[in-house]
């Protein structure tokens, strides 16, 4: 197990560790934006990982580490940082599972869904009900499908 500094904040990864990549790297190579990979081998500025998602499925790629700098010159230091452009994956939106099947799908609702046809689209990512499990929260016991009438 190792920390690895990702774009958004440090997180522990493994080998066997599910993550997602956050930037187009190499679309040639399956390297887009939200590509799921596992990691396979970990090394100090490069990662292995095996393609999940998209027409690479099975693919073995190399994910380096990306040089940043902020573009704020009023600084009066260069900060530079080297993170791996990925996070754990272990979580999608509502809105960002459109158009995906999956084996298996927990939806947790923390608050009711916010836009007209949000909870239908979690509940038919799945081909089967048994496949869908909903955890809502104690303080709200129902939800609402919300819908906008048009103005005349």
């Amino acid at each position: 197990m190792r920390s690895c500094r990702g774009m958004d904040k440090l997180v522990v990864v493994h080998v066997g560790a599910i993550v997602i990549l956050l930037r187009n790297l190499n679309p040639e190579q399956g390297l887009c934006n939200s590509t799921s990979m596992v990691i396979l081998r970990m090394f100090s500025h490069v990662l292995e990982a095996q393609i999940m998602t998209e027409t690479n499925v099975g693919h073995t790629v190399l994910v380096p580490k990306i040089p940043l700098t902020p573009s704020d010159i009023n600084l009066p230091f260069i900060l530079k940082r080297h993170p791996f452009p990925l996070r754990l994956d272990f979580a999608l939106t509502i809105n960002k599972t459109q158009g995906q099947t999956f084996a298996r799908v927990g939806l947790l609702l923390q608050e009711p869904v916010f836009t007209h046809g949000q909870l239908y689209m979690a509940f038919s990512r799945v081909r089967t009900l048994d496949s869908i499990h909903v955890k809502v929260s104690p303080l709200i016991y129902k939800t609402r499908n919300v819908v906008f009438e048009s103005f005349k």
